[in-house]
Order: C-alpha cells, then sequence, then structure tokens
C-alpha cells in the first residue's frame, strides 16, 4: 500500500530563474586579484556541493562559498566574499513551480507522508520550504543524509526517519539515476517528470510533464489498491 511520497527538488519542485554562469564569477573574482578561470570554479563548487557539504554541513551561503574558494587555494578576502555572496542570493535562489502547492497539498490531502530529497542545501531554497512547510514531513538534505543522494543511504535514511518500506514509496524526479533507477534498486516505484528536453528513462513506472499529474497518477496507484 502507497503511503509516502519522497519529492526532487532541483527541477520537480523548483527551479533557479537566472542562474550564475561561472564566466560571472570569475570575472567577479579576477577584477578582485584573484585568478580564477571558470571551469575551475565549475569543478570546485560542483565538489563541494557533492563532497564536502555533507560532511562539514555549511549553514550558510558564507561559509558555503569560501569554502570553494579554498577548494580553489584562494584565501579570499571579507569584502570580495561578501560581494559574491550577495550575487548568489539575488541569483542563485529557488523558486516554486507554478503547479507545485496544489500538487503538494493533492497529495497530502491523500493521507500520505511526504519528504523533500535532494543534496542542495537548505539556504538555497528556503521560500520553497516555507511555502510548503504546511505539507511537508521532513526536508533532507546532503548534511541530514551525510552524503549526495546518488547514495543510497539518503533514501534509505528518509525511510527509516519516517518509518516506511520501500514497496510503500514512490520517488517523483526528473533525472535519471537519483530519481528512477537508484529508487527501483531500493524497491521503490518512480514517476519521472520530463520538463522541457528531458530524457525518459524507460525504467520509471510512469512519466508526468508537471506535478499536478504525477500527483493524479499516485490518486490513481491508492484507488487501484482498495
Amino acid at each position: 500500500m502507497l503511503r509516502g511520497v519522497f519529492l526532487d527538488m532541483h527541477g520537480t519542485l523548483g527551479y533557479v530563474e537566472n542562474p550564475i554562469t561561472p564566466v560571472e564569477i570569475a570575472e567577479l573574482l579576477v577584477d578582485s586579484g584573484y585568478e580564477v578561470s571558470p571551469q575551475a570554479w565549475r569543478v570546485a563548487s560542483h565538489f563541494v556541493g557533492i563532497v564536502d557539504f555533507p560532511k562539514l554541513k555549511f549553514p550558510n551561503e558564507h561559509s558555503y562559498l569560501r569554502h570553494v574558494c579554498f577548494r580553489l587555494g584562494i584565501e579570499i578576502d571579507e569584502e570580495t566574499l561578501n560581494r559574491l555572496v550577495e550575487l548568489f542570493k539575488r541569483r542563485e535562489y529557488y523558486k516554486l513551480y507554478p503547479e507545485a502547492i496544489d500538487a503538494v497539498k493533492t497529495i497530502r490531502e491523500l493521507g500520505l507522508k511526504i519528504a523533500i530529497a535532494t543534496t542542495i542545501p537548505k539556504f538555497r531554497f528556503k521560500l520553497i520550504i516555507e511555502a510548503l512547510s504546511p505539507y511537508i514531513d521532513f526536508v533532507m538534505t546532503g548534511a541530514e543524509a551525510e552524503c549526495d543522494k546518488s547514495n543510497p543511504k539518503m533514501y534509505l535514511k528518509l525511510l527509516r526517519i519516517l518509518k516506511l518500506t520501500p514497496e510503500s514509496v514512490v520517488v517523483v524526479g526528473d533525472e535519471d539515476y537519483v530519481d528512477v533507477i537508484l529508487p527501483k534498486k531500493l524497491g521503490m516505484r518512480a514517476i519521472q517528470i520530463i520538463r522541457e528536453n528531458g530524457k525518459k528513462c524507460k525504467l520509471a513506472d510512469a512519466y508526468v510533464t508537471n506535478l499536478i499529474d504525477a500527483a493524479k497518477i499516485i490518486e490513481k496507484w491508492i484507488r487501484e489498491e482498495y
């Protein structure tokens, strides 16, 4: 019997409207006297997000970006770091997809437990957490899981916290491995959201283009169980 839904964040619940490019960041740092290439920033930032953040649990943008600079061998001055932080606060935050609140509310009204599962730090999507807080039972990021989302430990920890079995959970997300292949390996169902130019993963149990349709499929599955 279906009892829980794990929702992906990036590309499923929310999106960054005007993401900062590595070129913009490199130009800001070069203007302040630091030698940083766009590719070096991109790789260092990705490494910190996937490897360091789950271990060190940076509480805010300031500490997170300082550590990216540390990975690049930069002892960044406070003024430049503050400029970088302000840029990220203006541009690198998540907005909800238009249908997200109604869809999550519908899922909640079906009596299901709901969690968000993502590697992304909470300070990047705090507006989404605030908007969905009446309907969400748990928000699992890399910090809580102490690993990135491609590690099965994240899903297994969520199952333990919410006292759910894999067979009773459906994962809703857009990425093939972390949102479909891995959940299926663990015994969960998967609904893949295909937005814009997304590619279908053949292992998904269903495909949708938005969260409202995902909620309808979940409701249909519940009706079929009775």
